[in-house]
């Protein structure tokens, strides 16, 4: 529900400023229908108000329900870092007391790190 990001943010004492989704979210939402009445769903006031983008990057489908299912991104993008990770370099003086351990310990740290990528 984009209602319980939105809270989820609001707990980090985070106000949103945009949600981006995929087209098909978002034309499923425009069908959603009140039960009962058969109206048209409104949103509460604080998803209504937040502008909203689209694009067609965002995977469709999940295991159960293929092409139906989307991921809806809420937050605020003022705030957004993108970083590209490259290779770091730690040299460790050959003459300091302790170098065998420390350099026992940063190979290990490069080994897990190489794991990870």
């Amino acid at each position: 529900m984009i209602a319980d990001a939105i809270a989820k943010l609001w707990s980090a004492t985070v106000q949103a400023n945009a949600m981006i989704w995929h087209p098909s979210a978002a034309i499923t939402a425009e069908k959603l229908i009140a039960t009962g009445s058969g109206q048209p769903f409104l949103a509460g006031p604080a998803v209504a108000a937040l502008p909203k983008y689209m694009t067609n990057q965002i995977a469709l489908g999940g295991s159960a329900t293929p092409k139906i299912e989307s991921t809806i991104f809420v937050g605020l993008w003022s705030e957004l870092m993108i970083g590209m990770r490259t290779e770091a370099r730690v040299e460790i003086s050959r003459r300091a007391p302790g170098v065998r351990e420390a350099r026992r310990r940063l190979w290990s740290v490069y080994l897990v790190s190489r794991e990870l990528v």
